[in-house]
């Protein structure tokens, strides 16, 4: 098993245990999911980080949870192509 099957799996057990609905989690329920899926340096200040950077909410200050790991992914992407890019120039 990978590591991204290994994480999705930690988070089904995880949503499963607690009836929660992933997609609107409060900041806090993200950054609980986000340690015990192994991200131990999470905080809710890298939350809002990632929130005055762009990454998506809910109208009422929830979070979709695959939206946001959609945007983490996006960014990870973007910041691995950079040096490609600009070397390219």
């Amino acid at each position: 098993m990978n590591l991204i099957q290994s994480r999705i799996e930690k988070w089904s057990i995880f949503f499963m245990e607690r009836q929660r609905n992933l997609l609107a989690l409060t900041p806090e329920q993200v950054v609980d999911v986000l340690i015990r899926s192994g991200y131990r340096d999470m905080t809710l200040e890298l939350l809002h980080s990632d929130f005055d950077a762009g990454a998506p909410r809910n109208a009422d200050g929830t979070v979709n949870f695959i939206h946001y790991m959609a945007w983490i992914l996006k960014e990870v992407n973007s910041n691995v192509n950079e040096p490609e890019q600009a070397q390219a120039d």
